[in-house]
Parts: C-alpha cells; structure tokens; sequence
C-alpha cells in the first residue's frame, strides 16, 4: 500500500479492506502472533505521506481463526502476509496536508492536520 501511496501521489487517504490471510501478527494486549489460516474481516486505517516524510500506513484489522475467535489490533509493516488477495478501498482526501508529532502522554506520534 506504501508503494501505491507514492505512485497515485496520494497525501492522505482513510484506508479500509477485506481479505485471507495465513500467519498475521496483530496487537490487542501484547503483541500475538496467529498461525494461518486466518481471515481478516474487516479493517481500517490511514495512509499518506507527511509533509516532512516518507509514505506510512496506520492499519488496525479484525481478524477471525479457523475456531471462530475473534482478534483484532495494529497490523505492522512487513509483518502480515496475505494469502492470496487483499481488497483495498482508498479514498484520497484532497488539499489535506498532515505531519506526525510525538504525544507525550500516550508515547506515540499523533496526525496533525497543517
């Protein structure tokens, strides 16, 4: 999705998508690492490019195994494989410009729309 993001030239887009997945590695509590097959049931995030930065994607997922228990959490770069397809829906959002400042109180870098 990264690599779409450069090349559509999209600065800030809500992203949401469907798909099956056979090893995904999601965050609830602490990080899990679930064995395929798995679906992934719905999900959905951001992605852009910040004012100041490289491409990043912000993707949260629910995700389904084989016995019907339900997960959910963050999907990481690089770490959730998918099986076959992954149905994506990006919808760019225009004239939006964005950088990604650290928040102290929760440790993470936050959007802040320019």
């Amino acid at each position: 999705m990264n690599g779409f993001c450069s090349l559509a030239k999209a600065n800030f887009s809500p992203v949401s998508g469907v798909s099956a997945a056979d090893a995904d590695r999601v965050e609830r509590i602490a990080n899990v690492h679930l064995e395929g097959p798995i679906e992934i049931w719905s999900g959905m995030g951001r992605l852009g490019v910040p004012a100041d930065g490289e491409p990043v994607i912000h993707f949260h997922g629910l995700l389904v195994d084989e016995e019907g228990r339900l997960y959910g959490g963050h999907f990481f770069p690089g770490g959730n494989i998918v099986y076959a397809t992954f149905e994506v829906h990006i919808q760019e959002l225009l004239d939006v410009e964005f950088q990604l400042e650290q928040d102290e109180e929760v440790e993470i870098p936050l959007v802040k729309l320019k």
